[in-house]
């Protein structure tokens, strides 16, 4: 009878669960890592936009346009507040999820120990019998040998 652990179902859908959290926090991962590119795109654009408003402002430019560079500047910088916030809150979940991973990875490998125990008792149960089983033929070739001795010793002696 080969080993067969009683709570290898329960093992089996803790590993799935752990594949499947995994997976999530590599994508939320990625969707950090995406959010920091567009909040640095964002910031090089407004570094950008200032730099031209000061080189306007400098070579003596309308008021209309320095108005109009002002609120692209204003508006940049809406936009790099909300991709802040995002990154914040991306941040947030891809922690959340780091930390149910842990715990995921933490309740398998308690049930992969009690595997391992059970499976190390079913393994000495195992050599137990067969070390009774080795025993057993022993004495049956040990009586098998006594027999035939006293058979050999009755019938010289006749």
């Amino acid at each position: 009878m080969a080993f067969r652990f009683r709570y290898q179902r329960i093992l089996d859908v803790r590993r799935q669960q752990e594949k499947a959290k995994a997976q999530e926090v590599a994508r939320r991962q990625a969707a950090v890592f995406r959010q920091k590119q567009v909040l640095e795109e964002l910031e090089r654009s407004w570094q950008e936009e200032r730099r031209a408003w000061l080189n306007a402002g400098e070579a003596g430019g309308s008021a209309r346009d320095l108005q109009f560079q002002i609120n692209v500047l204003d508006s940049l910088q809406r936009k790099i507040e909300q991709a802040r916030f995002e990154l914040a809150k991306l941040s947030d979940q891809l922690n959340r999820a780091r930390e149910e991973l842990v715990e995921l990875m933490k309740q398998r490998k308690v049930f992969e120990k009690l595997e391992e125990r059970d499976r190390a008792a079913y393994e000495a149960r195992q050599n137990r019998l067969d070390q009774m089983m080795l025993d057993e033929i022993a004495t049956a070739r040990q009586w098998r040998a006594q027999l035939e001795q006293t058979r050999s010793r009755s019938s010289k002696a006749k």
